[in-house]
Order: C-alpha cells, then structure tokens, then sequence
C-alpha cells in the first residue's frame, strides 16, 4: 500500500485510525464511535467528520453499496508508523539513527537484550 505523500495525522484523526488498525474492517462510523465511548466523549458527528477527512486524506476507504457506510484502511499501521519515525528523526536527529539512539538512552543503558535485537538486525536477522 502507498501512504499518502508522507502526511502526518492530527492526533483526532490519529485516535480514529488506531480504532481502525485494531479491529476488523470494514467498520462502519457507529461501531467506530462506540469504541470511542471509553476514551472521548465524541458525537457521532465529530466521528463522521474525522473519517470523512482521512477518506479525502487517502488513508481510508468507503463502500457505500450497503445501508451504512463500510470504512476500510488505505495505510497499515506499520506503513504509518514508518512515516511518522523518519519525519520525527529528520525533524530532530536530521536522520542520524546513532543520534536517535543516543538520545533514547541518555539516562538509560540499553539491556542486553535490546543490544541482542539491534545486532540482529542490523544483521538482518530480524524479523
């Protein structure tokens, strides 16, 4: 799948995809908007508006065949979340992952295991 043109997500939009990512699709707005129940208190109209935006946005699709609306991802999680980390580490690291790195562990050292993973895939080992 392409992402639209390395487009970052407000975070309300953001908030609706991760309800998307994590349930089966398609979904209609009404099951999107009682998933929201628990976390934001959002009308069924401010949902509709959000998924509207990522329709335009190219990052969902909509079936209109049936009675309602069926909402499908455009853009996994993972092609997502790609994006975000390269805009972030050419925003503050100008695209040094040694620099990402060192900053993640300033405080911290790395464990052994999170050494383990880095080699591995730096070795392409990894999965």
């Amino acid at each position: 799948m392409d992402m639209p043109k390395q487009q970052q997500l407000p975070d309300a939009e953001f908030q609706i995809m991760k309800i998307i990512w994590s349930n089966p699709t398609p979904i209609t707005s009404v099951k999107v908007e009682s998933f929201m129940k628990d976390s934001k208190a959002w009308h069924i109209s401010t949902v509709q508006t959000l998924i509207r935006r990522l329709v335009t946005r190219g990052f969902l699709s909509v079936d209109k065949s049936k009675k309602e609306r069926l909402y499908s991802p455009l853009v996994t999680y993972d092609e997502y979340l790609r994006v975000e980390t390269e805009v972030f580490k050419e925003k503050f690291y100008k695209q040094s992952l040694s620099s990402l790195i060192r900053a993640m562990y300033a405080d911290e050292k790395p464990s052994d295991e999170d050494i383990a993973e880095i080699e591995q895939w730096f070795k392409g080992e990894a999965e």
